[in-house]
């Protein structure tokens, strides 16, 4: 498996592994190596307080991803019937048949575009998870945030008066994707709340300026 890290040098490869072993060591080592680098969303689940960070992409959506990258080699063609079978002994394709319906759902309900598939004659099946959209607001409101800002100097900075439609449009939009994050999150009505980027936003800010 290779990590290609998008940054203003070009594509770059931070981090490659070989997986060798048994069947579940393998799935466990490669779901990991993904883990590790996905970028991580924070947030306030409701009726809950707790500040909680949590993946990018759904859990069980990126396991079904990989589940169906081990057992078939190109879409609906099995790499080899030993291993769907020795898959569903461990427990991991319980759901067979219906992988595709399980990942566009889970998507779906965490706020993020479906899966994309893709089928190459010699690379085999490639899928895409998307990032949700950066709407021009959420941009525009990525260039202003600096170091750390509260929301009227932020909105200040942007030139905006309606306080309502800044929080709407620009503001909630940004913390719900993830591109921005609250200082003091377990707060969020917090008079020394400010904001800052996150990591995902520092790399929508990259490519929205073209990767400079």
């Amino acid at each position: 498996m290779i990590y290609i890290r998008d940054d203003k040098t070009g594509d770059t490869f931070s981090d490659m592994k070989s997986f060798e072993g048994p069947l579940h060591t393998i799935f466990e080592e490669a779901y990991s190596f993904i883990v590790r680098n996905t970028p991580t969303v924070s947030g306030v689940i409701k009726c809950n307080p707790k500040h909680q960070d949590s993946p990018r992409y759904p859990e069980e959506a990126v396991r079904e991803a990989l589940v169906n990258a081990l057992a078939k080699g190109h879409i609906s063609v099995l790499r080899n019937p030993d291993i769907p079978h020795a898959l569903y002994l461990l427990g991991l394709m319980e759901k067979a048949g219906r992988g595709s319906v399980l990942m566009i759902r889970q998507c779906q309900e965490n706020g993020l575009p479906a899966p994309v598939w893709h089928s190459d004659p010699a690379l085999g099946v490639t899928v895409i998870f998307n990032a949700p959209e950066v709407t021009p607001e959420v941009k525009r409101l990525l260039q202003y945030l600096k170091g750390e800002m509260n929301r009227q100097t932020l909105q200040d900075a942007m030139g905006l008066k309606d306080a309502e439609h800044f929080r709407k449009s620009y503001l909630l939009p940004a913390l719900e994707i993830g591109v921005i994050e609250m200082t003091i999150p377990d707060k969020p009505r917090s008079s020394k709340q400010q904001y800052r980027l996150t990591e995902t936003g520092r790399m929508a800010l990259r490519k929205s300026r073209g990767g400079e």
